[in-house]
């Protein structure tokens, strides 16, 4: 692209560069939020079965029951640290929906989605002729 020559073409250019540097921003920040979300969403549903984990290496007798089965604790806590695990996977596409730009435009060119989205279908009918 060939940059116009002049007086004003000096303040177009700072403006076209000042505009990219703003995008560029505002996508390192989206980059920054996503990070940060996933991030702490997996740490939060993971650390259940972290704590189980380390009752297992250091304490594995609070975990069975007196008939060598396990403790309904464990089984309990186990499970829901499974279903904390599965539920991190699921909102991970809803967190990169709403941080992520680009994300978002290309979920909504899947049909029907942008109705679950909140957003009306546009049906166009045929006139009655």
């Amino acid at each position: 692209m060939a940059l116009p020559v002049g007086p004003t073409s000096l303040t177009t250019t700072k403006q076209m560069v000042l505009n990219e540097e703003k995008k560029e921003h505002k996508r390192l920040r989206c980059a920054i939020k996503t990070t940060a979300v996933v991030i702490s969403t997996y740490l939060a549903c993971n650390s259940i079965h972290f704590a189980l984990y380390m009752m297992e290496m250091f304490s594995s007798h609070i975990l069975k029951s007196e008939d060598g089965g396990f403790n309904m604790f464990y089984v309990i806590t186990s499970d829901v640290g499974t279903i904390l695990f599965v539920l991190c996977s699921t909102i991970r596409l809803f967190i990169y929906y709403k941080y992520n730009p680009d994300v978002k435009s290309a979920l909504k060119t899947i049909p029907f989605l942008p109705c679950f989205a909140g957003q009306r279908l546009r049906v166009h009918y045929a006139s009655p002729n």
